[in-house]
């Protein structure tokens, strides 16, 4: 979770925002990673800030035990 608190300090929203303004979706396959969908979905007001963070950590954890069930 440390990491995840340091992408968006060093402006994860912000990236997801630029692209979104060039006109990357959220069907885009790069726009599938952790992260990207999540924050998609809040700037679209699809969900709250708060609901991004929260499924993006849950997602990571998610990944990180099915990465080391491998």
């Amino acid at each position: 979770e440390q990491r995840i608190d340091e992408m968006l300090e060093e402006g994860l929203v912000d990236e997801v925002r630029a692209l979104k303004e060039r006109g990357y979706t959220r069907d885009m396959v790069s726009m599938q990673g952790l992260g990207y969908k999540e924050f998609l979905d809040y700037l679209s007001g699809a969900s709250t800030y708060e609901e991004a963070v929260y499924l993006l950590k849950r997602d990571t954890r998610h990944f990180a035990k099915r990465q080391l069930t491998w």
